[in-house]
């Protein structure tokens, strides 16, 4: 007979309240605010910028989730071997 697995979906979680912060600064509505009193070319600016910075955040958090995977299998390594855990 064939083990079966189950298969869940991941934990979801909250995200702190300063990312709730910053998400609103990337949604911003541009025809609701100064900005759009502002000539069409810093507009255009502006969401250039907003555009970099998302990716900025984006590669950096990307990369520190790879930092942590690492972390996470070296602690789960460490375990089977009777050594101890990273700690978080």
């Amino acid at each position: 007979m064939a083990a079966t697995h189950e298969i869940t979906a991941p934990e979801r979680t909250e995200l702190p309240a300063g990312a709730e912060a910053l998400l609103r600064l990337f949604q911003v509505d541009l025809a609701g605010s100064l900005l759009a009193e502002l000539p069409r070319q810093y507009r255009r600016r502006y969401a250039a910028r907003v555009e970099e910075m998302i990716a900025r955040v984006t590669r950096e958090l990307e990369e520190y989730q790879v930092v942590l995977e690492a972390e996470h299998r070296l602690g789960q390594k460490n375990k089977g071997k009777g050594g101890r855990a990273l700690e978080e």
